[in-house]
């Protein structure tokens, strides 16, 4: 792996967890306070999250247009709930910041060289090693 694919794994890494975690905390704070979490919301929530966040670092690229196409609905959702609701000045920074993080990480996965270089390194049918050594 070259050191920009390096560079771009460890960029994945963050996004992955940027997509996964909020999720999982609210799930683990709702068990933590007490509340009944069903196990639908553990599966939806919690594991659906983990598992395409794992994928996403595992280089699918399928999961990269998946977490693109979600971070930029979710950040144009959240900008367009700023400009239309009448919540208090602090709520609405902090929905648009947490819509502007999921634009800027839609922008990365797309644009970055770093990204992309680590997303070829993963998918190149060139690299697999057919002969069992590691």
């Amino acid at each position: 792996m070259t050191p920009e694919a390096a560079r771009g794994r460890r960029i994945v890494i963050g996004i992955a967890c940027l997509s996964a975690a909020p999720p999982v905390l609210m799930l683990l704070v709702s068990a933590a306070s007490g509340r009944y979490v069903p196990i639908s919301a553990w599966l939806s929530n919690g594991a659906v999250n983990v598992l395409l966040a794992w994928l996403l670092i595992k280089g699918r690229p399928w999961v990269r247009m998946l977490t693109v196409l979600g971070f930029a609905l979710g950040g144009t959702l959240s900008i367009v709930q700023v400009l239309l609701s009448s919540a208090p000045i602090w709520g609405k920074a902090v929905i648009a910041f947490l819509g502007a993080v999921q634009l800027c990480g839609a922008l990365i996965l797309v644009l970055s060289p770093a990204v992309r270089a680590y997303f070829q390194a993963e998918n190149n049918p060139t690299a697999l090693k057919l002969d069992g050594a590691a």
